[in-house]
């Protein structure tokens, strides 16, 4: 076969090219780490796969029967990786590690000692070096076992152990971890068996090393060279390009500064290509489409950065992106990549009763437009979205589209004064808005003592009065830094939703949460550790902005929800 380079084009031209017409399945793994005996190279493994007739396949009894459900990967063999995966936690693998450690210390600080009473000086420093040495590798395996706990896997040891190297400034051994791992992974090997035995490649006797993925997965148009040449290939040249600004600490996410710190991204590239679907939104729109994932060990601190800017790149050269996994799309982008994407709205209205039945409705759709838009209405809004009492505030739905009888819209204005008092004002010939009383929070993060809503899609305007309190809460996420692990939550507040007027005045804890430090830009964290103790915000910050709730230390256990009660005042 020949061989493949994804910076020459020339080869993506349809099926006839013997990359694709010799194989029913292409796919290049590639490692974004450059090789540790040279940087100018990385390493790579094609994988193809074929069809031949059944017969006496193997890898029945393998994946089948006895071996369902407790076999390792079908045509590998047990390997030192394999044999430390099967272990059952980090504590088994590094206990017997550690013992000969501690006493491999003792004796070099025993050995410095002698020599030092002996007046040999320059091996009595050899030993105290050695012993030095060990001293911190001990404490650092002992203190990330301590921080994780008893259970913890292997895989969880590991990605703390990287995150602490590059915060120690061992960056370079980032590479040679993954050069190992990916080696181990991707081992050279020809398998034939029944369907299922070589496309399940999990190995079922991993109880130790498999962790959660951070992974993003973007589609491009390769139909074509001139295709390829615009989107994917240049795209791959921009990783490994992004990879070096993260190990530099050069890196800027979207809309966000510099990382500001050397990071790793201690993971793989996969690129792999597939025919054209029918699914309205499906990924697959062109006749050939090259899919490229990134993944990694969920938990490292370079993961998120470093997809966040790969997720944009993508999208500027013309990428879609896998709904499953990294998806920060907005509606607008959403409608740009899918053109078809009303007539799937339409199929959403039968099944939805045009809309009533929120079954498929969740934040996520919403966020990306996956809607039901009948009448096709562009979404209403409010101006600002929260506000002091009594307030103006501009509320507008814009004209209808050209799927249905144009109209002319409207704009109207509403002063919100009293709770116990109901208005309605007529937004062009679409709608209604209305002004009225509201009782408790209808989402998490949301609670005021009015709001506006219009009787269309809906836009809701919230009116903080005296005494009002906003309430935030969600599931926590575990979050590495500084060498510890935290439950964390955050929150952001746009600034274009939130009146500069209102402001934090006093906080609690919420609902059921633990003990939280509460985090706000440009304002002093604030320690909350009692239920039902109020404590004083310490200085005038506007309420928009950037919140962030964190458990003083640990994450054990299921993820608690995080929350705060806000007494918000008006200025």
């Amino acid at each position: 076969m020949p061989s493949l380079s994804l910076s020459d084009g020339s080869w993506i031209g349809g099926r006839t090219d013997p990359h694709f017409a010799q194989h029913r399945f292409l796919q290049v793994a590639v490692n974004p780490n450059p090789r540790t005996n040279d940087a100018s190279q990385h390493v790579c493994v094609i994988e193809t796969h074929d069809l031949v007739p059944v017969g006496d396949a193997n890898g029945r009894n393998d994946r089948c029967g006895n071996g369902m459900g407790n076999s390792a990967v079908f045509g590998t063999t047990q390997n030192f990786l394999s044999s430390l995966c099967a272990k059952n936690n980090a504590k088994e693998v590094l206990d017997p590690l550690l013992s000969p450690m501690h006493t491999a210390r003792d004796l070099a600080i025993t050995g410095a000692v002698f020599c030092g009473l002996g007046l040999d000086f320059y091996h009595a420093g050899l030993f105290s070096s050695i012993a030095a040495a060990l001293g911190l590798v001990i404490d650092l395996i002992e203190g990330i076992e301590k921080d994780l706990g008893d259970d913890a896997p292997l895989g969880d040891f590991m990605v703390a152990l990287l995150n602490a190297a590059v915060d120690a400034g061992l960056l370079g051994v980032i590479p040679q971890v993954e050069e190992y791992l990916f080696n181990s992974l991707q081992p050279p090997v020809d398998r034939t068996a029944v369907s299922y035995a070589v496309l399940d490649t999990h190995d079922y006797t991993d109880r130790n090393c498999t962790v959660s993925a951070d992974s993003l997965e973007v589609a491009f148009d390769a139909s074509t060279p001139q295709a390829a040449s615009a989107g994917f290939i240049p795209f791959v040249d921009q990783l490994f390009d992004r990879m070096n600004e993260l190990n530099d600490g050069t890196l800027a996410p979207p809309g966000r500064p510099a990382i500001g710190k050397p990071l790793a991204f201690a993971g793989y590239v996969s690129v792999r290509f597939t025919a054209q679907t029918r699914a309205l939104i499906g990924m697959q729109q062109w006749p050939t489409t090259c899919h490229i994932e990134i993944a990694a060990p969920g938990g490292l601190e370079g993961n998120e950065p470093f997809l966040a800017r790969l997720e944009a790149d993508a999208i500027a050269l013309g990428a879609k992106v896998h709904w499953g996994q990294k998806n920060d799309l907005t509606a607008d982008q959403v409608e740009a990549m899918y053109p078809q994407l009303d007539a799937w709205r339409a199929v959403l209205t039968t099944v939805t009763a045009n809309g009533e039945l929120p079954t498929f409705s969740t934040a996520f759709t919403r966020q990306r437009g996956l809607e039901v838009m009948k009448p096709f209405a562009q979404d209403p809004f409010v101006d600002p979205l929260f506000e002091c009492s009594p307030a103006e505030v501009a509320m507008a739905r814009p004209g209808l589209g050209a799927q249905t009888t144009p109209s002319d819209g409207g704009t109207t204005r509403m002063r919100a004064q009293s709770i116990s008092r109901t208005t309605t004002a007529r937004l062009g010939s679409v709608g209604f808005i209305k002004s009225s009383a509201m009782l408790g929070g209808s989402a998490a993060g949301q609670r005021g003592a009015m709001r506006a809503r219009s009787s269309l899609l809906g836009a809701d305007s919230y009116f903080a009065r005296k005494d009002d309190r906003y309430a935030m809460w969600a599931a926590a996420d575990c979050e590495y830094a500084q060498g510890k692990k935290y439950w964390v939550a955050d929150f952001y507040l746009p600034k274009a939703q939130w009146s500069w007027r209102l402001q934090p005045a006093m906080l609690w804890l919420g609902g059921t949460s633990p003990a939280v430090v509460v985090s706000k830009e440009g304002a002093p964290d604030v320690q909350l550790d009692a239920k039902g103790a109020g404590v004083k915000f310490p200085v005038p910050t506007q309420m928009a902005g950037h919140w962030r709730l964190r458990t003083p230390g640990g994450c054990g256990g299921r993820p608690p929800t995080l929350g705060i009660e806000i007494l918000v005042q008006c200025v």
